[in-house]
C-alpha cells in the first residue's frame, strides 16, 4: 500500500476524465452555478443587514444632534479586541483645477506638464480616510474620554468615491487632546484637499459617553502618614 492507498496517484485523473466524457462533469458545472447563486444571494443578505444596522446606527444621533454637541465612540470600539485600533477622521478633497496649479509654488515648466496632464474627467468631490489625523483607543484609556469630536454641522451631498452615492456626513472639530499622528494617507492623483474641515460617519458615533470605559472604578488614593508635631520630635529625642 502507497501514500495514496490501493490505488495509484494516476487512478483519480482517468477517473475525472470518464466522468467528463460521460457529461457528469457538465452536471456539476450546473451545480457550481447554483452554489455560486447561492453565496451571491448570501452576500447581499448580509450587504441588507450592514446596510439596515447603519441607517439605525444614523438614526441615533441624526435627527438629535446639534452644534456643539459632543460625539462618542460606541461601547464596541471599546470592548471589541478584534476591531481597529484607532478611530480615524475623514477628509473631503476635490479635483485639481487650473486655478490651483496657477498657484503652485513649482516651476513654470512642471505647471505646463500638470495642466497638459490634468484629468479632467474628474468632476465630483470625494471622501478619504485622512490618516494623519486619528485618536487611537489607547488614548481614550488614558485620558478616561471616548469623545472624539464636537459636531459642527452636517452634510449629505458627499460620495465615498467620484461616480459613487451620496452619503450623510458630520462635519466635526476633532479632540485635539486625544488625537494623534499615527498614520498617513496620500491623497489620490488629480486632487486635492478641499477645506480644512474634518468628517465622520453617524453610524460611526454615539451621542452618549461608552459606559465601558467608565466600569473600571479608580482605587482609593494611598494615604502618606501624618508628620509628628515637632513638640513630639523633641520629646522623642530627649528619652533617647
Amino acid at each position: 500500500m502507497g501514500l495514496f492507498g490501493d490505488k495509484s496517484l494516476k487512478d483519480p485523473l482517468v477517473e475525472i476524465e470518464w466522468e467528463k466524457d460521460n457529461g457528469i462533469w457538465d452536471l456539476r458545472k450546473r451545480s457550481y452555478g447554483c452554489g455560486a447563486i447561492g453565496v451571491a444571494a448570501l452576500f447581499i443578505a448580509i450587504a441588507v443587514i450592514v446596510i439596515t444596522t447603519q441607517n439605525h446606527d444614523t438614526n441615533l444621533s441624526w435627527g438629535k444632534v446639534k452644534p456643539g454637541d459632543a460625539l462618542y465612540v460606541d461601547d464596541l470600539f471599546i470592548t471589541d479586541t478584534a476591531k481597529q485600533v484607532s478611530f480615524r477622521f475623514q477628509k473631503l478633497i476635490r479635483p485639481i483645477t487650473t486655478a490651483d496649479i496657477d498657484t503652485m509654488k513649482i516651476s513654470l515648466a512642471d505647471k505646463r506638464k500638470m495642466a497638459a496632464q490634468l484629468d479632467t474627467s474628474l468632476k465630483k468631490a470625494i471622501m478619504i480616510e485622512f490618516g494623519g489625523t486619528c485618536v487611537p483607543r489607547d488614548s481614550m484609556f488614558k485620558y478616561n474620554d471616548a469623545s472624539v469630536a464636537l459636531f459642527v454641522s452636517k452634510d449629505n451631498t458627499i460620495a465615498m468615491s467620484d461616480g459613487g452615492s451620496e452619503e450623510k456626513w458630520y462635519v466635526v472639530k476633532p479632540n485635539t487632546k486625544l488625537i494623534a499622528p499615527y498614520y498617513t494617507s496620500k491623497i489620490p492623483r488629480g486632487y486635492i484637499s478641499a477645506n480644512d474641515l474634518y468628517y465622520l460617519r453617524p453610524y460611526d458615533i454615539r451621542l452618549e459617553a461608552p459606559t465601558a470605559l467608565t466600569k473600571y472604578k479608580t482605587a482609593n488614593p494611598i494615604v502618606s502618614p501624618k508628620a509628628e508635631p515637632d513638640s513630639a520630635i523633641k520629646l522623642s529625642e530627649n528619652l533617647l
